[in-house]
This record gives structure tokens, sequence and C-alpha cells, in this order.
């Protein structure tokens, strides 16, 4: 099978390169340096969920307010073997103290299964939202009981019929917007869910239909599902996502990566040059195409500058984490640019903090690797920095923007058939001891 999937991912790269409206360009040689800005990796957990304690697949599991970084993981507590979940739990790190707190167990039970994994959200007032559960039953939120602490949480509220894949984010008035894929009870659709609640409390209002996979049973001509990959809220408070239509069946296989953005909350959807979407959107009507063809993973990096650049990285590997290339597309106001970034790396995400620099953590190809990554507008090239970790490290999710002009990210490394490590990397707590 291995041949086969490498002619069908270098068969797609030929068609992306020949079909997109733009030049291809190769961005600057990569280089290297001896640490990553001498940034600290502290191991923060031992129970880690061996397959999924995180994925990239959702933003974000990590946050920080007011001198706390605070991380949710799926723990390998009332895990029992391939595809079963386990406890979520909150781990907090005081960086005035140096000491970790918790962890904290979150949810009531184990979850459903291994895509149980949770998303984290903090609003302006400290509280910390999360979200977990779900796949085969409905997605669960919970709120801390008191600012920038995870030690106890309110009853936990169902959200959605079936959903998975959540993304979770706070808007500049608090409401909270969570977007889903669901399948309906019925498996009667594949769609992404969007939903609110307001600030201080109230109801989730019922779901809004952002994107439609127009799935039809029976039909393996529409035999599709929908992936959003990442959703970001930028610096000029409006959300970003990218999303693709997934061959429902054939996970390794996705068909074009596409972009939204909305400047009202998610009311109402363009194009990046503002042109209108109607809802939802359609697999089979017209959307902004970033990549086009077959690609083999699910997948971006998504971050935007104070002055609206859009910087996507999106990749392409074999299911055995090899082959792998990272591919930019970035949005600066006029047209789409692409360029080779780099060979040998996967599974990047990033932000760009407020002075516009893009920091980032990628995992290697093979075994996985954790590295730093770094560059400055216009983000073509990039600085790769060897982190130190060992193999078996991979899933980095990293805080989408921070305190200022730092980082921080979170990887996990799979010791054993039953559990896995997590560490925390932190310019956060570098810059605040010198």
């Amino acid at each position: 099978m291995l041949p086969t999937r490498r002619t069908t991912i270098g068969f797609a790269l030929l068609l992306l390169f020949s079909s997109l409206p733009f030049v291809l360009q190769t961005a600057a040689a990569i280089s290297t340096s001896a640490a990553p800005a001498g940034a600290p990796i502290m191991l923060f957990a031992k129970d880690g969920q061996p397959s999924w304690s995180t994925d990239p697949r959702q933003d974000s599991n990590i946050v920080y307010y007011s001198g706390r970084t605070h991380i949710a993981y799926m723990s390998n507590e009332g895990f029992n073997g391939s595809d079963t979940g386990g406890y979520i739990k909150v781990v907090t790190y005081d960086h005035a103290t140096g000491q970790w707190l918790g962890p904290f167990k979150v949810s009531d039970q184990p979850v459903y299964d291994d895509h149980g994994y949770p998303v984290l959200a903090v609003d302006s007032s400290g509280y910390l939202h999360i979200v977990y559960d779900g796949h085969q039953i409905p997605l669960k939120y919970k709120r801390s009981l008191h600012p920038n602490d995870a030690s106890a949480w309110t009853a936990a509220e169902q959200v959605g019929q079936i959903g998975t894949y959540p993304h979770l984010i706070v808007a500049p008035d608090n409401t909270l917007i969570l977007f889903y894929r669901e399948r309906g009870s019925s498996y009667d659709r594949w769609v992404e869910q969007m939903q609110t609640k307001p600030s201080g409390g109230g109801s989730w209002s019922s779901p809004v239909t952002i994107l439609d996979a127009q799935w039809k049973p029976n039909d393996p001509a529409n035999n599709y599902a929908v992936t959003v990959q990442s959703v970001h809220l930028g610096q000029d408070n409006v959300i970003y996502i990218t999303w693709s239509w997934t061959l429902s069946g054939n996970p390794d296989t996705y068909y074009d990566v596409a972009f939204a953005k909305s400047a009202d909350s998610g009311r109402t959807w363009t194009w990046a040059n503002g042109t209108s979407y109607n809802l939802p959107i359609k697999r089979t009507g017209s959307y902004e195409k970033l990549w086009t063809g077959l690609y083999a993973a699910a997948e971006t990096g998504l971050a935007t500058n104070r002055n609206g650049q859009v910087v996507v990285l999106l990749y392409n590997y074999t299911s055995d984490w090899n082959n792998a290339m990272i591919y930019l597309r970035s949005w600066s106001g006029t047209s789409w640019y692409g360029a080779v970034v780099a060979t040998g790396f996967l599974n990047a995400k990033i932000m760009i903090d407020p002075s516009g620099v893009a920091h980032g953590l990628a995992m290697t190809e093979g075994y996985g690797y954790i590295t730093y990554m770094e560059a400055r507008a216009p983000y073509t090239s990039w600085t790769f920095t060897d982190v130190g970790s060992t193999s078996n490290s991979f899933y980095p999710i990293i805080l989408m923007c921070g305190d200022g002009p730092y980082f921080e990210g979170v990887w996990q490394h799979r010791i054993a058939s039953d559990h896995a490590e997590l560490y925390m990397v932190s310019s956060l707590v570098m810059s605040r001891r010198a």
C-alpha cells in the first residue's frame, strides 16, 4: 500500500502546482540554531492518553492569564486500550512560584473514545471554559468556578447531538463561539456547526450550519464529510477558518483546503477579498481554495498579524510520517502568495505575536521530534530549531496569542502503549526570570 500512497501524493502535488493560479516560489533556505531562544522544556504530566492526549485538528488546549498557564489534556486514567478515552484533566503552571498545580480532573467520567480530547479558552475575567467528549455522543461544556483557577468546575452541559473536533474561542465581548463537526443522530448529514453562549451565562444558541459536505447515504460519489482544521481569532477580532472535504471511510484522503473569515463573530462570512458566502457553504458550491487536489493530512497552521496578513501552513505526508512538506499560503491584502517552506517537517502550529514575529512548533517526519520555528514578515523564511525532544514526540499545540511577544507550546511523547508524557516549552518562563 505504501508505494501507492506515495504515488497518490506525488500526483496531488503535481496537480496542485499545475492548477493553482499563482507562480510557485521557493522560500529562503532553512537555517538551524543551537537552542530555541533559551526557553526551557518542562515535563508537566506523566499520565497522558498514549494516542491522543492532544490533537492538532483542534485549537487550543493551552491558555495564559495573569501569571498562570493552564493546559488541558486527555489522561490515561480510565483508558483501557485502543480507541478508548480517559478522564479530561487540567494542569496549571504558576509563573510567580515556578510550581505546577494539579492535575485537576474535569470530566465526571472517562470520555467516550479517543476523539474526546479537550479544547480550552479563557475570557477577559479569567474564567476558564472547556469543551470535550463527543464523537458518538454530545459534546460537553464546563466553566471554572473561580477566575484563573482550574481546581473546580460547573456541572457539565451537553452541546450538539454528535459533535467532533471542537474549536472554542472567546469574542471581545466574552461571548463563547463554538465550532464542531456533526454527523447527526440518525447519520443524516456531515456538517460544521456553530453555537454561541452569551457572556455571563445563559443557554447555548441553536446550531447554525456553516459548512455542508452534502453527504448522501449509500452514494459513493457523495460520501463526504467536512473537517475544520483551524479556527483563529485574529488580533483584528476577525474569525478565520480553514477546512477540507473528507472522503468518509478513507480518513487519510482530503480534497481541497478552503478558507473563510468573519468580521462579525460568525454571523456572516466572506472570502479573503470580501466576497460574500451564502450559508451554509457547500462542497459543490463556490469557495476559496488554498489547495487543490488530494493531500494526506487534515491539519493547517493558521495565524494573522496586526496588519491583517493571513499565514496558512499546509502539509503533505504519507501515513508513516515521511515525505513531509510544509507549504505556505499567505494573503497580504490583494492576492495569495505560495511557497514551499520546508521539507521534512509536518503538523506545524503557529501564532504571530503583537510585534509581528511568528512562532510555532512542528514535528519532524518519521518517528517525530519537536522543532521550534520562527519567522518575520512576510513569513517566507523560517528558522527551525531542535528543542531536544526524543523520538515518538508528536502532535504539538501552541498558545495562539499570548501575553505580549511570548510563546508557549505543548506536545506529547509516547512512552508505552498505556501512557504518554506531556511537555511544555515556554519563553514566558525564560523572559520573566531574566
